[in-house]
């Protein structure tokens, strides 16, 4: 599960220099906004928490922290994206498809973490309760 997280990372922190590169040199309509690189800050995160969790001393408690970044990850975007989509309707700007992406890859990533856990749990139990 570490090089999930690792991959996840390196999409979210490559969807996060995409939007704001495309912004500088205009090929998008968009100014350049540091916030572009939300996702990117969400996948260096994950990376480094990827990375700990190939140590097997640090792998379930980087794994837990890595599910919560992909839980906020998954959140805080439509945090802004609804109140936007309710008031003003929303258009297929960069920064509401960067918005969806984020919100749409962390949710994979987090539901993937569920089930690596639940796969654990249920191994870990079996072999508890295996014959004496």
């Amino acid at each position: 599960m570490s090089l999930v997280a690792i991959l996840f990372g390196a999409l979210l922190t490559l969807l996060g220099l995409i939007t704001y590169f495309a912004a500088v040199f205009g090929w998008i309509a968009a100014r350049p906004s540091p916030t572009a690189l939300i996702p990117c800050v969400a996948g260096v995160l994950l990376i480094l928490l990827g990375i700990l969790a190939l140590r097997p001393a640090m792998r379930k408690h980087a794994m837990h922290a890595a599910a919560i970044i992909g839980l906020l990850g998954a959140i805080a975007p439509l945090g802004r994206l609804i109140p936007v989509a309710i008031h003003q309707g929303l258009t297929a700007s960069a920064a509401v498809i960067s918005q969806v992406l984020m919100s749409l890859l962390c949710a994979i990533f987090l539901v993937l973490c569920i089930r690596s856990f639940v796969m654990v749990r249920r191994q870990r139990t079996a072999a508890n309760s295996g014959p004496k």
